[in-house]
Order: C-alpha cells, then structure tokens, then sequence
C-alpha cells in the first residue's frame, strides 16, 4: 500500500472527528474498497471488501485517472450523498483511490429537528411539519393538538397532493384541504426546495396548519348569514304589510270623515224639512179656519187641512227622531275617528319602527357577510 493511502488512513481519523455531519472516508484497489471509516453515513454496498458500484464515481476516478467529485441521488444509497475521490498513482500507474463521501441534506433538512418542533407548537391549533424528497415523506413533526397520521416517514407522495404540484410546479403552493383528504380539514403550504449548488429541485418542505375551528367559525357564519337573510325577508313583508296597513288606515280615517260630513249634511236637511213641516201645519191651520168660515161648504176641505197638520206633526216627529239618531251617529263616528286616527298614528310609527329593524337586520347581515369572508379567509 502506498505512502500517500497510509497517510489518507492516519489523517481520517482526524478528520472524521472534525467534521460535525455524517461522513465516510475510504480506500480502494482497482476494484473493491479497502478501507472504511464510517461516521453514521451507513450506506448499503460501501463496506470493506465490497465490490465498487460500476459507473460509479469512484471507478469513473480510476478510470480517468482524475479527481471526480459528484452526487448520488437519494434512488442509489437512500439519500443523497456526495463524493469526493482521487486516484492513487505509483510509478505512473493508478493502483485505487482514496475519497471521502457526504451525507449531503439542504440546509432546511439539517436543522429540521432544531426549529421543527418549537414551530409547530407555535400556531393556535397546532402545526404539523414534513420535509420530503422527490417521492417521499423523509422527515415529519407533529403538535400535540394537531398530527396527520397518514403522513409518515417512507409515506409516498400522493398523485396530485400538494408536495407533487410543488415539485411539478417548482413554485410554493398554498391549498385548503378538505377533512376527506387526511380526515380533518386543514391548510398546506407548501415550498420547493432547491439543492445550492446545483439549483435542481431536490425535495419539499411542508407546513400543515388545522382548519378546524375555521371551518366552524365557517359554518357558524353561513348558518349566521342564512338566518338573517330569512329574517331580513321576514322583516321586509311585516314592513309591506306595515306600510299596507297604514294606507288602509289612512283611507279609513278619510272615510270616517267623509261620513261625518255626510251627517252634517243630513242634519241640514232636518233643519230644512222641520221648516217645511211648520209651515205646512201653519198652513193646515189656515186651510182650517177658511174652512170654518165657509161652513157647510168648506167641510171637506176642512178634513184635508186636519190631515195636512196631522202629516206636519209626523214630520216633525220623524225628523227629530232622525235628528237624534243622527246625533247618536255623530257621536259614534267621533268615537271611530278618535279611535282611527290614534290606529293611524300606531301604524305609521310600527311602519317606522319596521322599517329601522330591517335596516338594523341588513347592516347584520352585511356583519355577517363579512364574517363569512372572514373565516374563508383563515
């Protein structure tokens, strides 16, 4: 083994120590490794005495005699894993290599278990946190008051979920789940991320926030706007029947009147038929004193005159009892007109009373309207 490999050797040691994420040095020959120093890298296939991977990167730097540096995705050891390997050269002749392989994790991914947990304790109702690759969940936190179980670690990514359209799309994606698609209603956010050297999309990161008490606060605010809504039209056919009642109670206060002029009227003509009945039986008595003095003459013409003051007498009798009845109807209509305007009165101030709860019952249902907008908002 030549110098330049036993100084590799004593130098790993060293340098594993140094380096604060999992790493692996090695040796190889020409066609299996050598010498393995592991420090929780654990990659399946890369142990001494074991055969290098063809078309690898540690063949391709025997092969071409150079230094290779390149990254194995996360299909060939399970995570992405960067390489570094230079050939081992004596007398001209390379006879292996010596290398150190990475463990190579974005940024985000490395300090996932520092700030994860602090963070998904920090929203109201709970977080729920996953970082993923291109086809899977490789790293999760949960809340004690929030958690989705069917995101576990190894879960693969589901056809048309939103890790897939982030990674499809490349851009952040912000959607509202339904209870149907992890069995509790909730809002995704979700982000690409990209690896810094290369700027390829290398996976996801996650934030799964609980629309539970949104959802309620929805419901409750479409049931609130729905209710008032009825209420409103309630309210605007009690305002019409309102306003109804009133022009009704207006056309009888009108009537009413009408009627008392009538009475008035009739009244007049009492007055003027009393006249006509005075003068009558002044006349009656006329006719009957002519007849007196014609004697046996005038006999017939004296019963006619008595009958003329008979039907005079009636006549007053008659027009006073219509008087009175008319008086008794006066005093009645006054009663009604009384008693109408003071309905009228009422009417027109229900209608106006009316008229301000349905405007109170739309300034709620534009409170309850923005409500509404509110809690689709969250």
């Amino acid at each position: 083994m030549s110098q330049v490999v036993d100084i590799f050797r004593g130098l790993s040691n060293f340098l594993v120590q140094s380096y604060e994420y999992e790493c692996l040095y090695f040796t190889s020959d020409l066609d299996r490794y050598t010498f393995i120093l592991d420090k929780g890298l654990s990659l399946q296939g890369v142990k001494e005495g074991e055969r290098l991977v063809d078309g690898g990167f540690v063949r391709k730097c025997i092969s071409d005699k150079q230094v290779v540096v390149g990254n194995y995705p996360r299909s060939v050891y399970g995570k992405r894993v960067k390489v570094l390997a230079q050939p081992v050269v004596e007398d001209g002749v390379v006879v292996g290599a010596i290398g150190v392989m990475t463990g190579k994790l974005h940024p985000v991914a490395r300090a996932f278990e520092q700030f994860a947990g602090p963070l998904a304790k920090a929203f109201p109702e709970g977080g729920f946190l996953l970082i993923s690759d291109l086809e899977k969940v490789i790293y999760r936190q949960d809340s004690l008051k929030f958690d989705i179980p069917g995101l576990q670690v190894g879960t693969v990514l589901r056809e048309g979920g939103v890790a897939r359209e982030t990674i499809r799309s490349k851009q952040v994606q912000v959607k509202n789940l339904a209870a149907e698609v992890y069995g509790t209603p909730c809002r995704a956010i979700n982000m690409p991320l990209f690896d810094p050297e290369d700027k390829e999309i290398v996976g996801t990161f996650g934030i799964y926030l609980s629309q539970a008490l949104a959802e309620e606060l929805q419901n409750t605010a479409a049931k609130l706007s729905a209710n008032i809504q009825e209420i409103a039209s309630v309210m605007e056919e009690i305002a019409a029947s309102a306003g109804e009642i009133s022009m009704n109670e207006g056309q009888l206060s009108d009537r009413v009147g009408e009627v008392a002029k009538i009475s008035v009227e009739i009244n007049e003509v009492l007055d003027f038929i009393k006249n006509v009945a005075d003068q009558t039986k002044m006349l009656g008595l006329n006719a009957a004193i002519e007849a007196a003095r014609a004697g046996e003459h005038g006999r017939g013409f004296g019963v006619v005159a008595e009958e003329i003051r008979k039907l005079s007498d009636q006549s007053k009798e008659t027009a006073d009892r219509i008087r009175k009845l008319t008086q008794e109807i006066g005093e009645k209509i006054g009663l009604i007109s009384s008693a109408s305007e003071g309905t009228l009165k009422q009417s027109q101030e229900q209608a106006a009373a009316t008229q301000e709860v349905t405007a109170s019952v739309m300034e709620m249902a534009n409170v309850a309207e923005k409500l509404t907008e509110t809690a689709n908002s969250l």
